[in-house]
């Protein structure tokens, strides 16, 4: 399942890197995941998980900035 998300992530950055509209719905997706998946962590790393939400947050915002499409 890693190497699957790995390889998704992979595409997607590429595609970012080429301005794609698709790999930025994908990445604006798998960041998303991210974030809410972190929420499971907090109890156990209260400040990791919450600087990896603000960091998930940051990229959303970076993504979706001025999205022309």
């Amino acid at each position: 399942m890693h190497l699957i998300l790995g390889a998704i992530m992979d595409l997607s950055g590429m595609g970012l890197a080429t301005g794609s509209s698709t790999a930025r719905w994908v990445a604006v997706i798998l960041v998303t995941v991210n974030a809410i998946s972190q929420v499971v962590w907090f109890p156990l790393a209260p400040l990791w998980a919450f600087l990896i939400i603000l960091l998930d947050v940051t990229i959303i915002y970076q993504l979706t900035a001025r999205w022309d499409a």
